[in-house]
């Protein structure tokens, strides 16, 4: 009779774990958003910190909404933090589809700049890094991490206005 139990219960183990793997096999596939550095403006401040107003760009490759509730990011060139922010204002980034997120930063432009010529990489631009993290409603933190480069022209000009 135990025996009987055993083999019901190895068999009930066995099921449960046959339709969770079909269930999450059948679900579709989610892809993160993906987040990139738009517009960037100098918004006052002091010479050694200046304040920023950043559009970063989140583009969602899903068949459904995400709904965004607070993104964080950190903006690094040459491994070396020079800029960071939050925005906690909800978002909701449509289907297959792009959100801007507006967020208020701290640049440490008289670090940047003094640095700006050690800065540039073996093809003249200089290459920066976007971390941070998304927290996505109802799946949680998601972290990012996006690179993209600059002519350092293109970065002074940016900068002065």
């Amino acid at each position: 009779m135990q025996y009987r139990i055993g083999v019901a219960r190895r068999l009930g183990v066995v099921y449960c774990v046959l339709t969770v793997m079909l269930v999450w096999g059948c679900a579709p596939v989610w892809k993160r958003p993906q987040i990139s550095l738009g517009r960037i403006e100098l918004a006052g401040g002091a010479i050694f910190e200046q304040s920023l107003r950043l559009s970063l760009k989140v583009t969602n490759q899903n068949d459904i909404d995400i709904p965004l509730e607070r993104l964080r990011f950190e903006l690094l060139v040459a491994g070396v933090s020079y800029a960071n922010g939050q925005s906690d204002v909800p978002v909701t980034v449509p289907r297959r589809g792009e959100a801007t997120v507006e967020i208020e930063a701290s640049l440490q432009l008289a670090r940047l700049l003094a640095k700006l010529p050690s800065l540039k990489g073996e093809d003249g631009r200089v290459h920066y890094q976007l971390k941070g993290e998304v927290l996505v409603s109802g799946v949680g933190a998601l972290p990012f991490d996006q690179a993209g480069s600059l002519l350092p022209g293109e970065l002074k000009r940016f900068l002065s206005r």
